[in-house]
């Protein structure tokens, strides 16, 4: 018998930001619906094994792993070659970004880190040195946001460097920036996910204006929402169907 060998892999780390406060306010119905969907959200899907699989001619075993334990969920992709990285990371960074907005659209918000390392599944056990690096990726996240490992940064390519933003903490994935995927299909679509996201923060800073350390968090996403409705919003209200609509009335 050959001996375990580690793959490299993408791997995201994700977890749900304020599960704490969840498991001490909401029912235990609550809770089950809230972590049945990041499974929904964050498990591959058959088309998406079937596309990735076709995409990179990968096995037809699908190589996309899926786990989840509570509110941490692992997602990570073996890398048939070193140079498929950015093609690749491309691919889960648009999975994500789709994930965090439907999370959003129902009052959930993750933070994470990805990065590329060694990993092994073994008889439903993950472990591995790239697994630990996710993990210290998602510890350091302290604001919400999913941190990209800077190992990968030189590898990423423009198509991934689109993907991103940077602050004093690091790279994370910009889910807000518009895009023409699912999400942003008319214009009408994209300014009723801002709406949902401006309202999602300003509850939560309502709900924590006693609880300074975790407002801090929100003040971040306000920080981040505004630069992208001033950076992005002019284009979509001029392709909206309610151009009376005022720039600031997106904002926080």
């Amino acid at each position: 018998m050959e001996p375990l060998k580690y793959s490299l892999a993408v791997i995201t780390y994700v977890d749900i930001l304020g599960f704490q406060s969840l498991i001490d306010s909401e029912s235990p119905g609550k809770i089950s619906r809230i972590l049945r969907l990041l499974k929904e959200v964050s498990q591959p899907t058959q088309l998406e094994r079937e596309t990735h699989s076709s995409f990179f001619k990968t096995s037809p075993k699908h190589p996309i792993q899926f786990a989840n334990f509570s509110d941490l969920t692992v997602r990570y992709v073996p890398l048939k070659s070193v140079d498929d990285t950015g093609r690749l990371l491309k691919w889960e960074l648009l999975t994500l970004v789709d994930a965090q907005r439907s999370l959003v659209q129902n009052g959930i918000i993750i933070r994470g880190g990805i990065t590329v390392g060694e990993i092994r599944s073994s008889r439903k056990l993950i472990y591995g040195p790239g697994l630990i690096r996710a993990y210290h990726l998602e510890k350091a996240a302290t604001f919400p946001c999913i941190l990209i490992d800077e190992k990968i940064a030189g590898i990423q390519g423009h198509a991934v460097e689109e993907m991103l933003q940077q602050d004093t903490h690091g790279k994370f994935l910009d889910y807000l920036r518009p895009r023409r995927t699912t999400f942003d299909s008319s214009p009408e679509e994209y300014l009723g996910f801002l709406c949902q996201h401006r309202d999602l923060i300003r509850d939560r800073l309502m709900k924590f204006q006693e609880d300074e350390e975790k407002r801090k968090k929100y003040e971040w996403l306000v920080q981040y929402h505004n630069r992208t409705v001033r950076e992005h919003l002019d284009k979509f209200l001029e392709e909206s169907k309610s151009p009376q609509d005022d720039i600031h009335s997106f904002m926080i």
